[in-house]
């Protein structure tokens, strides 16, 4: 029996070997079985710690960390991130977590990311002094700009990857490479940039050894791999780099990184790179004999050969130039297997013509911009022909002594309010623009002096979006100023708009002064005003329908009581020639707090339509009900319907007509006005 039993007891050295095929979820029930499986689970447990201190289940690991020193020493990874909103214990964690510091004598990769909040001295100065006590030797670490880096490198000999979080200063790396010196580093800087789920990286390649350089993917691609902070992305997540360049590396070291690089970048889309030197400097009569000094240039374009996924190239140069650098990147663009989409040229002086031969060659541009403070204009003289097929986006910034050109319609999404007004200047044939209103948050553009009075627009639609239901404050004076006169011109006004704030999204509110310019100014010509559900009051409709003579289709959203639709009716009786009317109308409950169950009827829709003699108005949309006035022929004997009158020449005329089609004769015929009501999408009735 005693033999049995012993046969049942697992090898000790089996155990560990167990718990290392154990998942994460499984480790934390192990300790329950013996003290054996509970040493070596424990061990695995707490070697990577990850701690979020919005998850306040969490907060307690410090805890432990602080009192167990057996288990702090398990530790190789630890990754501390505070979230918005605060919490009550976020300074206790910092506090425990600078007392484990002693203890966490196995630790290798540190990452901590602080709430703004929490970068006063009165916290970093704790984690900074853990930091160069020497307890740990770290391999990687990643933190905040606020510590100084040379004293924590003087303490962190083995240190191998540093990532600095949200650089306070845009220059963040020239002040690492001041305050470090002899220490071979793999250094990044991460901040946010567009789309939070993708921080730029930047890296400065100088700090590399020649060791470093060469194995730099497999590094820093490991110091990528844990998703435990959203700011840190994977390598294959990063599409932006800069690379960052204080002093020119040796040749062997950048060429190995610019390899590295390309390896563990794979989906690479931009590249940045921060270069202290003049593009002359590496050139010597460049397009004479094509020789090219390396100061890193060959090193670049060989980086720049294996971005097979390049879109965009930004070329600026405010030096004296004349820009002879850029055909070298252009021979390479060429041979890349997917054409370039996207070109930006800023520069201080005009480049050679020789530079501009080059550039002339590309083919596919979807989006160009050149601007340039010297030389004569460009205006892409000789090069139309290439891209008109595919070019989408055009910036010109010097066009001096070039013709407006016959543009009879615009649609610029991504322009600023302020700049549109200067392309309509020199636009005087325009006739029909589409535009987002954007707000300009910089300093206000002095009014231009030109003479050359703004296009007689036709058609104007603007698409903007609003926190505040008034709509953005600059909005109606610069609709204005699109549109401002003296003779009317506007036939049709479009506004696509919506608001978003904490309450929801809603509506926005026109003001009446505005409607009231607009219909003074333009009344004479407008046929279609279409806001959507932008709100109105009924007094502005009835004063728009009203001053604007000529006005078939109106779009809008108003408030309504429930009990008074012949309001809505009233405001309406100015109109003379209207035959579309789409109206989104918040009810509102009367006085004695019933509802009807349709406010808005059938019968009320045909009395609107039928309201006079001569009726115009066709379509009538209240909320999601729909109605339609048509005439209709209809086949009827001679005892049902209404008799056509027989002197009416009109219906003789197309009575006659759809006999000739060869339809079916029957005794009498009559045209009849119907209405159609639509409630649903795909669902039509006929009454």
């Amino acid at each position: 029996m005693k033999t049995g039993t012993q046969g049942q007891i697992l090898p000790p050295e089996l155990h560990s070997e167990i718990v290392g095929f154990c998942s994460p979820s499984a480790l934390r029930y192990l300790p329950l079985v013996n003290k054996e499986f509970r040493f070596h689970s424990e061990k695995l447990l707490y070697a990577h710690v990850a701690v979020r201190s919005s998850r306040q289940w969490q907060v307690g690991v410090f805890e432990t960390l602080a009192t167990d020193t057996t288990k702090a020493g398990y530790v190789k990874f630890l990754s501390l991130e505070f979230d918005q909103p605060e919490h009550p214990t976020d300074s206790l964690v910092l506090q425990r977590l600078v007392s484990a510091g002693p203890a966490l004598k196995n630790l290798k990769d540190l990452r901590i990311r602080l709430r703004q909040d929490l970068r006063l001295e009165n916290y970093t100065a704790g984690v900074f002094s853990m930091l160069c006590a020497g307890y740990f030797q770290l391999n990687t670490l990643f933190v905040g700009d606020y510590y100084d880096f040379g004293a924590v490198l003087k303490a962190q000999e083995h240190l191998t990857v540093l990532g600095v979080f949200e650089a306070m200063f845009y220059y963040g790396p020239r002040f690492l490479l001041k305050s470090v010196k002899d220490h071979p580093l793999i250094a990044v800087y991460l901040r946010r940039h567009g789309d939070a789920s993708k921080p730029k990286v930047t890296l400065a390649p100088e700090l590399l050894s020649l060791k470093h350089a060469r194995d730099f993917d497999a590094i820093l691609g490991k110091a990528l791999e844990s998703d435990d902070m959203a700011m840190i992305p994977r390598a294959e997540q990063v599409t932006d780099v800069a690379v960052y360049l204080e002093h020119v590396p040796s040749r062997e070291i950048f060429e190995a990184f610019i390899d590295a690089t390309a390896r563990l970048f794979v989906n690479l889309r931009y590249l940045q790179l921060e270069l202290p030197c003049s593009d002359d400097t590496y050139l010597t009569t460049p397009i004479q004999s094509g020789t090219l000094h390396f100061r890193p240039m060959q090193a670049v374009l060989k980086l720049l050969s294996l971005c097979t996924s390049l879109k965009s190239l930004t070329w600026s140069d405010d030096s004296r130039s004349r820009g002879y650098a850029l055909v070298a990147f252009l021979n390479v663009i060429k041979t890349l297997r997917h054409p370039l989409e996207e070109l930006n040229i800023r520069t201080h002086n005009d480049s050679a013509p020789e530079v501009w031969e080059e550039v002339y060659k590309l083919e596919g541009l979807k989006r160009m911009s050149i601007w340039r403070m010297e030389g004569p204009p460009r205006v892409l003289q000789g090069w139309c022909e290439k891209l008109g097929p595919t070019l989408e986006s055009l910036e010109l910034g010097r066009c001096a002594g070039v013709p407006p050109p016959p543009l009879r319609e615009l649609r610029l999404k991504g322009a600023s309010a302020s700049g549109i007004t200067g392309v309509l200047a020199v636009l005087p044939k325009l006739k029909v623009l589409d535009t987002e209103y954007l707000p300009s948050f910089g300093r206000a553009r002095p009014a231009s002096s030109s003479s050359t009075p703004p296009p007689a627009l036709e058609t104007l639609t603007v698409r903007t979006s609003s926190g505040d239901f008034m709509g953005p404050q600059k909005l109606w004076p610069w609709i204005l100023e699109l549109i401002p006169g003296p003779a009317a011109s506007l036939h049709t006004f479009s506004l696509h708009s919506f608001v978003m704030n904490v309450m929801g999204k809603g509506s926005i509110s026109v003001p009446g002064e505005f409607l009231l310019e607009l219909s003074r100014v333009h009344g004479a010509t407008l046929r279609q005003v279409i806001l959507g559900d932008a709100m109105l009051t009924l007094g502005d409709v009835e004063c728009l329908v009203d001053r604007c003579v000529g006005l078939e289709v109106l779009s809008c959203g108003t408030v309504a009581s429930m009990e008074k639709v012949d309001m809505i009716k009233k405001a309406l009786e100015g109109e003379r020639s209207l035959r579309s009317l789409t109206l989104h109308i918040d009810w509102i409950v009367g006085e004695d707090g019933r509802t009807p169950s349709e406010p808005f009827t059938l019968q009320t829709a045909r009395e609107w339509m039928l309201r006079s003699e001569d009726p115009s108005l066709r379509h009538i949309a209240i909320n999601d009900r729909h109605y339609t006035g048509e005439w209709v022929l209809q086949v009827t004997d001679d005892t049902q319907g209404e008799m056509r009158d027989a002197g009416d020449e009109e219906i003789e005329a197309l009575s006659s007509q759809f006999e000739a089609l060869g339809t079916m004769r029957a005794s009498k015929k009559e045209l009849r006005r119907y209405i159609k009501f639509d409630s649903a999408p795909g669902i039509v009735k006929t009454f």
